[in-house]
């Protein structure tokens, strides 16, 4: 099954490994199911003796606030719950 298939977009482009006396290969990929949801996507030096890139992205979120009109209740603040029955 593809990517596309799934609606999935894929956000690496680049290789991200590097190893003496072979081609570079793009082995890790980051998907998701939004396309703005991943920004500013920087390929880094390995760490250590890796030979797998550094990944780095800004995950863009969004949060909207919910004016809600329902009013809860805690009955677990109510200190004698026999009093309100």
């Amino acid at each position: 099954m593809e990517t596309q298939d799934l609606f999935l977009v894929q956000h690496v482009h680049a290789a991200t490994r590097y190893r003496a006396a072979q081609e570079p290969s793009m082995l890790d990929y980051i998907f998701t199911d939004e396309e703005k949801l991943i920004e500013n996507m920087k390929i880094g030096q390995p760490l250590g003796k890796s030979d797998h890139v550094v990944l780095e992205w800004d995950v863009i979120l969004k949060i909207s606030e919910i004016d809600s009109k329902l009013i809860k209740r805690n009955f677990w603040k109510i200190k004698n719950l026999q009093a309100v029955s």
